[in-house]
């Protein structure tokens, strides 16, 4: 943050509120065992902040970084209410969650009021105390109304975090919504790049997690598959009915009106 005349910085949204509030306030994961700063001596570190020119930063977990974001003219959100009201004129940070923010599928349900499936009878978010947090999508689009304002252009990393965290899990549906956020948070960036062209969009992926594939999915119906299996053979279960990669098409849901499929289960 002091360096921000160096890095530019403009927009920074997500979760993590924890490591911006002073230690010992209710939330503050802050601590003298976690807090850190850059040595002006030692050759790695020292040799960082010689090369970056920055500062080499001080043990300071008592500091309020939201309100010092705030002093120096950020907006401040900690909620999508607040996003929404944001002035795209001012910098701005937004902290939605004390540590990851809920993942898509979550989200979703909580704003549709289905699937009470938390730990309380209410909905996943509700149980975990901030259930007015953006997707990631709206994120996208309040990021670049704000940075679309710089004269001289600008640079934004836009990450889908939870499909690994997700996957790492084996939640297949959680995995799946978050995919399908990102997805859309792309579509976000793409509308910008379509109206402003000297814009690049590059999308990547770092890794895969919990070797996500369906292979030799059947063919035909439920009942055709019953049926023969009751006759069984290499010429009723294999080539006919086994399918292959290369005849697979895009998977469609039934979307509900917030633009996300009413289940995960594809046609």
């Amino acid at each position: 943050f002091d360096d921000r005349a160096h890095t530019g910085l403009t927009v920074l949204m997500g979760g993590g509120r924890k490591w911006f509030l002073p230690a010992g306030t209710p939330g503050s994961a802050r601590s003298d065992s976690n807090d850190y700063a850059f040595s002006t001596t030692e050759p790695h570190t020292a040799e960082i902040v010689k090369r970056w020119g920055v500062s080499a930063g001080a043990l300071d977990n008592g500091r309020d970084l939201i309100k010092d974001f705030q002093s120096a003219g950020f907006g401040y959100a900690a909620t999508k209410t607040d996003l929404d009201k944001a002035d795209p004129a001012k910098p701005l940070l937004g902290l939605f969650a004390f540590s990851n923010m809920n993942v898509a599928l979550d989200k979703i349900n909580g704003r549709r009021g289905t699937d009470k499936n938390g730990l309380t009878g209410a909905s996943v978010v509700e149980d975990f105390g901030l259930p007015d947090q953006p997707m990631l999508d709206e994120m996208a689009a309040k990021a670049i109304d704000v940075l679309k304002r710089s004269p001289k252009g600008f640079v934004l990393m836009i990450e889908g975090a939870s499909i690994d965290k997700q996957a790492h899990a084996m939640d297949t549906e959680r995995w799946m919504l978050d995919t399908l956020e990102f997805d859309r948070a792309v579509r976000v960036a793409q509308d910008f790049a379509a109206e402003h062209g000297d814009t690049l969009v590059i999308v990547t992926a770092d890794h895969e997690c919990s070797g996500a594939a369906l292979i030799g999915g059947s063919v035909v119906t439920d009942a055709k598959l019953a049926e023969l299996a009751t006759k069984k053979g290499a010429a009723n279960l294999r080539n006919s009915v086994v399918g292959v990669y290369e005849r697979a098409g895009f998977p469609r849901y039934k979307l509900a009106a917030d633009g996300y499929p009413e289940t995960t289960d594809i046609d």
